[in-house]
């Protein structure tokens, strides 16, 4: 696997979900956020007053370490614990796991915008 595919994979995701919402008229609301502590959210996109934070995956296969970073997210606070929890991953799988959505990139256009 090349070293750049993960980074590479997380640019393309964050590109098309600022595309979706330009291609509906709106202005994207997206953010990444990390704490000092090396913690970080690969992305998150503000809708209609509430947050949706993205942990973004190049695997094809699930593994249950991609829960880790949105569970320590949804601790943080009340905007935190409110928010919707997305695992985007290059896999053709769509489930719900944990109360957090596992998504094919493929299917963006269902959540998003």
């Amino acid at each position: 696997m090349h070293e750049a595919r993960r980074a590479l994979f997380e640019g393309y995701i964050i590109s098309e979900v600022a595309k979706l919402y330009m291609s509906h008229a709106k202005t994207p609301l997206i953010y990444f956020w990390n704490s000092n502590k090396g913690f970080e959210i690969d992305l998150l996109v503000e809708k209609a007053g509430t947050l949706s934070a993205l942990e973004i995956k190049s695997s094809a296969t699930f593994s249950k370490d991609f829960l880790k970073q949105l569970d320590k997210w949804k601790k943080l606070g009340k905007e935190a614990k409110n928010s919707d929890c997305f695992i985007v991953y290059s896999g053709d799988r769509v489930s719900e796991i944990q109360n957090k959505k596992l998504i094919s990139y493929k299917h963006l256009n269902t959540f998003f915008p």
